[in-house]
This record gives C-alpha cells, sequence and structure tokens, in this order.
C-alpha cells in the first residue's frame, strides 16, 4: 500500500502482486499517513484502513471492495497543515485503544467520531492548538490533549474536561499513559518528566532526565505491565521503576551513543535497543543484565516491536527492509523483507502476532505475513511435496525426518520417523 502526492492510495496484494488504487481526493490532497484500524472488538482487521493528510482530511477504507466509508471526516478549517505521523509515533489523529473512536486535531479543537457509525461524537472539544494527543488504555474513556505548557484530561463518554489542566510549565514533547491506564507521563522540553495520577488528576513525581544539559527525548514508553517506564534520548536510555521512582542507572547501553529505538517485550520481561551499525541489545529487566545482541543486516536500525506473544521481535532499518527475530533462539527468521523505497518509520504486529504492518518515510505501507503456520501451508501450496532426502539433509540434518507437509505423500526414498 503506497500513499502518495498524488491524492491517491495504492493497494498492493503481496502474493498476486496485484495493485488496487484509491482515490483519496481528486483535487489531488496529499496523504501523507495511513493506518489499519482496530476493529471493536479488538481483532484487527487488514481491510479496514485509516488515512490523513495536511489538509484536515482523515478518510476511512474498506478495502475488501476499495471504497471509501462514509463521507470524509473534515476539519471545518479548510486552511490547517497538521502534520500527521505513523503508529507509535505521537500525533494529531489517534484511536481508542478499544477501536471504537477515532480523534484527530484542527487549529484550536479536537473531534472525536465513531468508527461504526463514521458520525462525529458530540461538538469538537475545545482544547486549543494541540501538541500531543492520546487515549487512555485500556478502554480509551479519558483523552489527553496537551496545549501550551498544559495537558487536558477529557472524559470521553461526557465530553467534559476532568479537573483543573495540569501545568508542566514547558512546552509537552512527549505523552504516554500506562497501560493500565492509572499514570499520565509527560515529557517536556525542560528536560524532565512528570508523573500524573490519572484518577485525582494530582502531580505524583518528577523524573529528571539527564545530566541537566540540554537533551533531545525521542521516545517515552512505559513496559507492558505498567512497572516501569523508559525514556529513550539523542544520548542515552533512561529506565525507572514507576513505583519507587528509582532510576536503573545500571542499564546502560553497550551500543553508547547510537541508540535510535526502543521496545519492550510484551511480557515486560526484555527490553530492547538498537541504532546504528546493526546492533540490537536486549536486556533482561529481572538482572538488570544484557543478555543477547543482535547483529542485523540493516546498516541502521530505525524501528523495533515485540509481537503480543513476545516470541518474535521485528526490526525495520533505513534500508527499507524490515527483519524478523526468534526471541528465544536470538536468530534472524530469514532473511530481511523488502518491499520499502525508504526507511522504515513505524512497526505493528496484529494482537494475535499473526501479521505485522511496516511503513517507511515515504507513506508506504506494507503487511506482512508472520504466521509461521500459514508460512508452511503456503509453501506447501507452492512446491506441491515434501523434502527430497538431499533436500533434508542439507538443511535438517539435525532432525529426523517428518513430513512438513501432512496432507501431502512422502518424497521417493524417504522413509518418515514414527
Amino acid at each position: 500500500m503506497v500513499a502518495s502526492d498524488d491524492g491517491t492510495l495504492q493497494v498492493w496484494d503481496v502474493e498476486a502482486k496485484d495493485q488496487h488504487r484509491l482515490t483519496v481526493e481528486p483535487l489531488k490532497i496529499y496523504s501523507n499517513a495511513v493506518a489499519f484500524q482496530p476493529e471493536p472488538d479488538g481483532v484487527t482487521a487488514s481491510h479496514l484502513l485509516v488515512s490523513a493528510s495536511d489538509y484536515g482530511m482523515v478518510q476511512l477504507w474498506e478495502l475488501e471492495h476499495e471504497q471509501p466509508i462514509g463521507r470524509r471526516l473534515t476539519s471545518p478549517k479548510a486552511d490547517d497543515h497538521y502534520p500527521v505521523e505513523f503508529l507509535d509515533i505521537p500525533s494529531f489523529v489517534t484511536t481508542s485503544p478499544d477501536g471504537k473512536l477515532l480523534a484527530f486535531a484542527d487549529s484550536d479543537s479536537v473531534h472525536l467520531w465513531d468508527v461504526a457509525t463514521r458520525q462525529q461524537v458530540g461538538a469538537p472539544l475545545p482544547t486549543g492548538p494541540c501538541e500531543q494527543l492520546a487515549f487512555s488504555p485500556p478502554d480509551g474513556k479519558m483523552l489527553a490533549a496537551a496545549h501550551s505548557g498544559t495537558v487536558q484530561l477529557w472524559d470521553v463518554a461526557s465530553q467534559q474536561q476532568v479537573g483543573k489542566p495540569l501545568s508542566t510549565g514547558w512546552l509537552v514533547d512527549r505523552l504516554a499513559f500506562s497501560p493500565d491506564g492509572k499514570l499520565l507521563a509527560t515529557a517536556t522540553e525542560e528536560g524532565s518528566i512528570q508523573l500524573w495520577d490519572v484518577a485525582s488528576a494530582e502531580h505524583v513525581g518528577k523524573l529528571p532526565i539527564g545530566d541537566g544539559t540540554e537533551t533531545t527525548l525521542m521516545t517515552l514508553l512505559f513496559s507492558s505491565d505498567s512497572n516501569m517506564l523508559a525514556a529513550l534520548t539523542d544520548k542515552a536510555v533512561y529506565l525507572w521503576n514507576v513505583k519507587s521512582r528509582q532510576k536503573l542507572s545500571a542499564l546502560n547501553s553497550q551500543l553508547g551513543n547510537h541508540l535510535e529505538v526502543l521496545a519492550f517485550s510484551a511480557d515486560s520481561k526484555l527490553l530492547a535497543l538498537a541504532g546504528q551499525e546493526g546492533k540490537i541489545q536486549l536486556l533482561d529487566l529481572g538482572s538488570q543484565r544484557t543478555v543477547a545482541e543482535l547483529k542485523a543486516k540493516q546498516k541502521d536500525i530505525t524501528s523495533l516491536i515485540f509481537s503480543s506473544q513476545s516470541n518474535l521481535l521485528a526490526s525495520g532499518g533505513n534500508d527499507g527492509t524490515v527483519q524478523l527475530w526468534d526471541v528465544a533462539s536470538r536468530n534472524p527468521l530469514g532473511d530481511p523483507l523488502k518491499g520499502h523505497p525508504e526507511s522504515v518509520t513505524g512497526l505493528a504486529f496484529s494482537p494475535n502476532g499473526k501479521k505485522l504492518v511496516s511503513i517507511s518515510g515515504g507513506g508506504t505501507v506494507w503487511q506482512w505475513d508472520t504466521d509461521p503456520d500459514s508460512w508452511e501451508r503456503k509453501l506447501c501450496a507452492i512446491a506441491n511435496r515434501n523434502f527430497f532426502p538431499d533436500e533434508w539433509n542439507k538443511y535438517m540434518k539435525d532432525t529426523p525426518y517428518h513430513l512438513t507437509c501432512p496432507d501431502l505423500p512422502p518424497s521417493e526414498g524417504v522413509t518418515p520417523a514414527k
């Protein structure tokens, strides 16, 4: 799938190599963001797409029939120009964790849309121009909107602001809710992270970043169990125990100042760090020790993500490739996946870990099949046979022969193990 500046989305069937084109706007509206939208029941739908443009327009697409769903969700300000980013990068377009609501901001307000009915929900929230926007997990009951050194908390159901704005005193660079929805972390350009209790809207802690010198924060991320908070800057990675507010200084990266991305495993046991030179460092959060260093063929790693089962790790590179890793064995799964013409800027696994979506800086989106059972079925359908003896001895010599395609007979000259 490709979003381009001629006002079209090109959708490709990866297996059949068939191309489909969706016209976003006859007047050549630039589409600079696309995202697969989760269904309200929590299942990622590969057929439902969200596209957004610099002109304040958001469109839902149904890919199976190549048709837009309903009218465009359009900002009333025709001249608004707000950049939209993708996946785990903070943006002015975001969806609730349960997939039921879509929120996007224009120059002075936030608009809420019901995904099922494609209708705007209530009047726009008078937030002012937003620097950051985020729904609270796990059900999106709260919406945080950062504006001019403050963060407003909105009750989504009543569309009323909750309490007084949280005053950070500085421009907010990043927002992050803890996965349990109890805490909100705000990172400011002043060089610190503020922690807020969502229920009471009270300030509950301050975590300094760095050594007091000017620092650029690139990522702010809670672990899946909400017990740890990581901040990646242009100089180092900082990790805190959220409950004690203690900085875990023992987690010093061996990659020096070449770090660019990080990711927690879904089981909160590992932290992956990566950047230049194609190196991925895996840190055990229990022992606070490095347990592995993976060397990718990618020269510069620009994105990382674990699957929801924590058994797979995906790395995106500045060469436009995506590499899958088996976490248990620390080995790459095949060669890097190729398709993007530019650096991979975002990755997202489906909740069941069987699909991976990647996006590049140029707006190209690919959906990858990451289900081993699906790979096996497809390979058997293509080969229409089992392994020959020489193939088995070459690739599987340490494993007794068995039918990798159980619905097909064994190859001639091979007796399968019982």
